[in-house]
């Protein structure tokens, strides 16, 4: 059988409310949600569209201490629909379920995407120029909570040291510039840019007295940003990597942010993230044999708990 080489993205899952608020574990809320028809996993993206899309985890399943699902999107009412209503009343539907139903004028398939995770990380191979917000979304909509975020690993393997960085750069050097200035009136960015995007950064430029037309600031997430970062002198080395990784969370391209280190020199967002390059075999439709990207997904997780484990 042919393969194909995936790239594994790995991710902390972290509770954001509190915990005395939480009674079940994430692996224990995504179980209640496997016995039901596949109709009730779908999200619908935007009500209003004439044609909306919709995320549904097609395959969704839990075990033992591990949770594995095949994340699909689709445009339910498109002229070129060719899926009919009734796959989603399957528990899990694959590709070949797909492929064998007839008179289908109901959805189009657009993507898919596959995760696994127990309870301190996530691994999955959704596309590195996609940020992680997609899966945080469907999955927190999926448990009816907004109990999760997933922040990227950090590889402590580096070759740089985090205490090492001084400032991040952001964005690819177009001529829309700016260096933020904690002293220039715009504290929004030193207090949310872990939730930096395009409304925060409208809001930034909206209040600045230069003259930006709405398209420069629609673009301005594409432009060049840089953030001075100092580590408080309490804080642990864990929580400064920690804080590295929510800050390259919002970024759809990593190759689109580097750390600028003291001494001099740089290194890029996508060298400092946890991922793993495995070969996974493929059928005949050149699809992704799920039990084998499953085992693949389970043995990095296993791998990162070796890592985090004491010495």
């Amino acid at each position: 059988m042919s393969s194909k080489q995936v790239i594994l993205r790995a991710f902390n899952i972290n509770q954001v409310s509190d915990i005395s608020t939480v009674n079940k574990s994430i692996i224990t809320q995504i179980r209640t949600k496997t016995d039901t028809a596949s109709k009730e996993r779908r999200m619908t993206l935007n009500e209003m569209e004439s044609e909306p899309e919709v995320e549904c985890a097609a395959i969704l399943k839990v075990e033992e201490e591990y949770a594995f699902g095949i994340i699909m999107k689709f445009r339910i009412g498109n002229d070129t629909t060719h899926i009919p209503e009734s796959i989603f009343d399957k528990k899990n539907f694959t590709f070949d379920d797909m492929q064998t139903l007839e008179n289908g004028q109901y959805a189009e398939y657009i993507d898919h995407y596959f995760f696994c995770l127990n309870q301190k990380h996530m691994i999955t191979n959704l596309r590195g120029n996609q940020t992680i917000k997609r899966f945080s979304v469907y999955i927190n909509w999926l448990i009816k909570t907004e109990d999760y975020e997933f922040t990227p690993v950090i590889d402590t393997s580096s070759e740089v040291r985090l205490s090492e960085i001084n400032s991040i750069t952001i964005g690819n050097n177009r001529s829309l510039a700016m260096t933020v200035n904690k002293n220039a009136g715009q504290s929004p960015v030193t207090s949310s840019v872990v939730n930096m995007g395009v409304e925060l950064i409208r809001n930034i430029f909206i209040n600045d007295t230069t003259t930006l037309s709405e398209q420069q600031i629609e673009n301005i997430v594409s432009a060049k940003l840089i953030l001075k970062l100092k580590k408080p002198n309490k804080m642990t080395d864990e929580d400064y990597q920690s804080k590295y990784g929510a800050i390259l969370n919002p970024i759809a391209d990593s190759e689109n942010i580097v750390f600028n280190k003291k001494k001099g020199g740089s290194i890029s967002g996508k060298t400092l993230l946890k991922v793993k390059k495995v070969d996974v075999t493929t059928t005949q439709r050149k699809h992704l044999v799920e039990n084998d990207i499953y085992r693949e997904m389970r043995t990095f997780l296993k791998e990162l708990a070796t890592d985090e484990a004491p010495n």
